[in-house]
């Protein structure tokens, strides 16, 4: 991949996951200190050696997003995947998606999965016999088709 490409593709990457998930403890996209503040806070717990290879600051976020640098340490990706909550090869995948538009669809589905509760759901439902999964389907069928839409129906 050129040089410029890959830059470009990290850069449209990193802006993408700032926009589709947000900050939990503010609601909206990270700050890059605030970014940098997470990772690192996060790294701190680990072991002296990966610590290293995980921290970062909050310019170098900043100059990642922006195509200034486009050359991070797997362990940086490693950092950025898990502020967005997303795995290390899904990041890969996405940043080489010039020509695979489904991993950029897949991060917008899994966003849109967390912002509609569906792993919530899916954490309670799990373990419940089959008879319980069909009555809570059952019921979650009436509500979508009797409650009047709201802002996330689409």
């Amino acid at each position: 991949m050129a040089k410029g490409k890959k830059s470009e593709g990290l850069a449209k990457t990193l802006t993408q996951l700032f926009e589709l998930f947000p900050n939990p403890e503010t609601k909206r996209p990270y700050t890059f200190e605030e970014a940098a503040e997470h990772i690192n806070r996060r790294a701190a717990e680990l072991p002296e050696d990966e610590r290293r290879t995980r921290t970062i600051s909050s310019t170098y976020v900043w100059q990642l997003t922006r195509g200034k640098r486009n050359n991070p340490t797997v362990g940086h990706l490693g950092s950025l995947a898990d502020l967005f909550g997303i795995s290390l090869s899904q990041l890969i995948d996405a940043i080489g998606a010039d020509d695979n538009a489904q991993a950029r669809e897949d991060l917008q589905l899994i966003a849109a999965i967390r912002q509609a509760g569906v792993l919530e759901i899916m954490h309670r439902v799990r373990g419940l016999p089959e008879d319980s999964r069909r009555t809570l389907l059952a019921v979650l069928e009436h509500t979508r088709l009797t409650a009047p839409p709201g802002p996330a129906a689409s």
